[in-house]
Order: structure tokens, then sequence, then C-alpha cells
């Protein structure tokens, strides 16, 4: 699970939201190629006029946004369709964008911001 980040998004319209993805699989520790491949997809989830990103130190950051243990079960579940092989799911993630694009999970509001 050490490959599994957290990046808050701000975009012009629809404001801050927050996503899990595979994102140490380009590069343990830099960012961009994330960043890049993160910005091809955001598009397909309704973000297109994104003025910030954020990587999250933790996924602890993403603690007050909704369905983040629904996030992590799913990564929990494409971790074991590859069988334990991690290596061949980051393989797979790095050279099939649309596996990437469909594996970003992207949670709800904040509970903050939730009025019923």
């Amino acid at each position: 699970m050490d490959d599994i980040v957290g990046i808050k998004v701000k975009d012009e319209e629809r404001g801050e939201r927050a996503l899990v993805c595979w994102g140490r699989v380009f590069d343990p520790v830099d960012r961009n190629e994330l960043f890049v491949h993160v910005r091809r997809a955001l598009p397909a989830y309704g973000f297109h006029n994104v003025v910030e990103m954020e990587l999250c130190y933790d996924i602890g950051e993403l603690q007050s946004f909704r369905y983040l243990f629904e996030a992590l079960f799913s990564f929990s579940v494409t971790a074991a369709q590859f069988g334990g092989d991690l290596q061949a799911l980051r393989e797979k993630l790095r050279t099939d964008e649309d596996f990437f694009r469909s594996s970003l999970f992207l949670l709800g509001e904040r509970r903050d911001e939730i009025t019923e």
C-alpha cells in the first residue's frame, strides 16, 4: 500500500476535491510524472480548469473527504487481482494510460461541506 497517494485538486468550477491513486509507481519521490498522468485523466472526471494540485504528505490528510475508506478497499482489491505481484501492477499502471485513468478514485465532498 506504499504506492497509494492522495492528491488535492483545486478547480475553478468544482472547487477543492481529492483523489486517491497509485502514485509512487512512476517515481518513489518525484511527483512530476505522476502529475502529468493525473492531469491527463482529470477531464474524464469533470475537472477542466485545474488551478492547483497538491500531493498529500499521507493519506490521513484526506480523512475529511467522503468515500476514503471505499477508495482504500478498492485499491486493495486491485492489488489482489494481480496476485500480490505489485511489480506487474506497477508496470501496467505505467504503460497503460486507460488502466491508470480507471484506477483513479475521486473522493466525495469534505464532510464539513455537506448540506442535507
